[in-house]
């Protein structure tokens, strides 16, 4: 996955690496639906989160291809979300994003 970075300097001298980050915002009402066991994932194991307005963010721009598609199918085969969650975890990923976050 290539990232855009770039080192600036500040005005007291040193230097900082800066990153640009892309989210993929999903409207996910339907997903969450009487808490399914995708809104439950979020809860317990999303890195950000604000539960109150059911806002989750999942950072998917770690590792190599290989990396991510291990971790789809751990979480899978402990049958703690749905496909569709996974697909959506792709497709953001497919979209070059950093963070998937979902909504409802």
């Amino acid at each position: 996955m290539q990232r855009k970075t770039e080192t600036i300097e500040l005005p007291s001298g040193p230097r900082a690496l800066v990153e640009t980050l892309t989210i993929i915002d999903v409207d996910a009402t339907d997903l969450f639906a009487d808490e399914s066991k995708d809104w439950r994932y979020c809860a317990e194991s999303a890195p950000f989160q604000h539960r109150e307005a059911c806002e989750f963010m999942f950072y998917v721009g770690f590792g190599d291809d290989e990396d991510f598609e291990r971790r789809l199918r751990e979480m899978k085969a402990h049958g703690d979300v749905s496909d569709d969650l996974l697909t959506l975890m792709r497709l953001a990923r497919d979209q070059q994003a950093t963070w998937l976050m979902l909504h409802a």
